[in-house]
């Protein structure tokens, strides 16, 4: 390992090409990393009752259930309301991948009349006489399906069922203005033109924009309502779409956030520029590293994963401290600038390497996890350990050796280094 560090230490221009290259080759990956709003990640690989619910699926078509619900002072059974769940039931079933919708405007209400089986629609046209409106509210109320699944037992408040299949009438890649483009890529020879598509990029996309569909439908009813009746929405696309929206909040503020408190630290214990930059380059060049592997591999950003920058960034800045204190500490004792780093660098060189493996053969455990979200954490955790290692034996003494040698030492610089030391020795 001395050897390796002194080569490093030896041939800092050679070092940095070949790092830059690596990190070019990484970051031409990023836009290909996708986010995974799913459950299935939870379940079980090999699990039987996972099994069994990917058939039900396969045979039944998909399970996502949009709710939107419709609640009253009073009661659902006036011709206002009534009114107000027939429109938000059309314009919600004119959407391509709603597959079936189900509501008091659009059930039929079937029953024994005599030798009979009446089969007719509940509600064909919302009525204006309120005796009309009275008996579809006894028939509703008397039928125990309709009960709890469309309307409460007190008829003041109605749900309008919506299922749903991702790229069930949807053809193409959807834009960031919600059109659709044409199938044209995706009609191959011999494939019929009315096949859906499906992945988890369309169900993204869908599940943003079937969300945002629904709540514009609600708003417009809302406006007209002064507040006497209460809309809104519940289901896996809210859910899913909620959950996208909230990784990339997180990736837009928790990341900064934990990059401006390792700064204050580092400026805490070192107080130069080079104390500083050095350790927050390798912590966002492990990054890079790490989101590039995870679109190269397949493995995208869920409920685990997006803690791996956060992760990264507080533990991967540990071996950077380690050297930089060991650099300021041989150089209180002066010498020269090459002689200096290539001294850190074989000294710290292995210690640093056997902590970062120790740290990845950790992480890298939870690969052999049966739960694949817990897996893929396992995997990219451990990959950016490992790259974090990598990054920090090779970017700090090539760093170190290109600037130029520091005129005026830290003297007042209050390094990890000494206060490990200090301690270290009053406890013997």
């Amino acid at each position: 390992m001395k050897h390796i560090m002194a080569w490093i230490a030896d041939h800092p221009v050679i070092m940095l090409v070949v790092i830059g290259l690596i990190t070019l080759g990484f970051a031409s990956q990023l836009p290909k990393i996708k986010i995974d709003s799913s459950a299935e990640g939870m379940m079980v690989e090999g699990d039987p009752e996972r099994l069994t619910y990917d058939k039900a699926k396969e045979k039944f078509g998909s399970d996502d259930l949009t709710v939107v619900i419709v609640k009253t002072k009073d009661t659902v059974f006036s011709e206002r309301v009534l009114n107000v769940i027939k429109r938000i039931t059309d314009e919600i079933d004119a959407i391509d991948e709603v597959k079936k919708i189900v509501s008091l405007t659009s059930v039929n209400n079937i029953k024994g009349e005599g030798e009979f089986l009446n089969t007719e629609q509940l509600i064909v046209e919302v009525p204006t006489d309120l005796e009309e409106i009275q008996t579809i509210r006894e028939n509703a109320l008397q039928n125990n399906i309709f009960v709890g699944n469309i309307v409460s037992s007190d008829g003041k408040i109605a749900a309008i069922n919506a299922y749903t299949e991702a790229g069930g009438g949807y053809k193409g890649k959807i834009e960031d203005d919600g059109e659709s483009e044409l199938e044209e890529d995706l009609n191959e020879e011999g494939e019929d033109e009315e096949e859906s598509v499906s992945g988890p990029e369309v169900e993204e996309v869908f599940n943003a924009r079937f969300f945002a569909d629904v709540d514009n439908i609600i708003k417009k009813e809302k406006e007209g309502t002064d507040g006497e009746i209460e809309i809104y929405q519940l289901g896996n696309p809210m859910l899913k779409a909620s959950f996208v929206s909230s990784i990339d909040h997180d990736q837009k503020t928790v990341t900064p956030i934990c990059f401006a408190v390792i700064f204050i630290v580092l400026y805490a214990c070192f107080r130069t520029p080079r104390g500083i930059i050095i350790p927050l380059v390798t912590t966002s060049l492990s990054i890079v590293w790490t989101f590039g592997f995870m679109a190269i591999v397949g493995i995208p950003l869920n409920v685990m994963t997006v803690i791996v920058p956060a992760l990264l960034i507080a533990i991967g800045c540990t071996e950077d401290v380690h050297m930089m204190s060991e650099y300021y500490s041989i150089l209180d004792k002066g010498g020269d600038k090459s002689k200096v780093v290539k001294e850190m660098a074989v000294h710290c060189g292995l210690p640093n390497f056997l902590t970062g493996m120790t740290t990845f053969l950790g992480f890298a455990t939870l690969c052999l996890n049966k739960i694949p979200i817990v897996k893929q954490f396992g995997m990219a955790a451990s990959f950016g350990m490992a790259a974090g290692v990598v990054i920090t034996l090779s970017i700090v003494p090539t760093i170190l050796n290109i600037l130029k040698h520091p005129k005026i030492k830290p003297k007042k610089t209050v390094s990890l280094y000494h206060i490990f030391r200090i301690k270290g020795r009053s406890q013997r």
